[in-house]
């Protein structure tokens, strides 16, 4: 009998927890989940906490601002752009990077789907032979 799936740790966010409930189960399932592994699922879920709440928060400063959805904010040296974008893109970027590690994007599962080391299919290309 398999090992049961692992619990979250503790410290992670409502957020957080609430991703790993959603994506460990099946990734243990599927045997892409171990106890050497948590800890980059970990990672996974807190940036997708990070970008979830970085996101909340924009939108609730954009319903304030009807004019430019709280994309930009006033400043004593003019308008600049609200840090909160860059802290949800950089979330974005993080939690995606995660994301593939685990197969948790499209392209993600073909890479996981062809095998490590996959060669290209071999016979009649159009290169074929090109090289020796």
């Amino acid at each position: 009998m398999p090992p049961e799936c692992p619990d979250p740790p503790s410290f992670l966010s409502p957020y957080a927890q609430d991703e790993w409930w959603r994506t460990a189960p099946s990734l243990h399932v599927l045997g892409l989940l171990s106890a050497l592994d948590a800890m980059a699922l970990v990672a996974y879920c807190q940036s997708y906490a990070r970008w979830r709440e970085a996101e909340e928060a924009l939108a609730r400063v954009a319903d304030r601002d009807e004019h430019m959805r709280g994309l930009l904010i006033k400043t004593e040296g003019g308008a600049r752009r609200n840090p909160l974008v860059k802290l949800a893109a950089d979330a974005a970027d993080q939690m995606l990077t995660f994301a593939s590690e685990f197969g948790l994007t499209p392209v993600a599962r073909a890479r996981l789907a062809a095998g490590v080391g996959a060669q290209p299919p071999r016979g009649g290309g159009k290169f074929e032979g090109l090289i020796k």
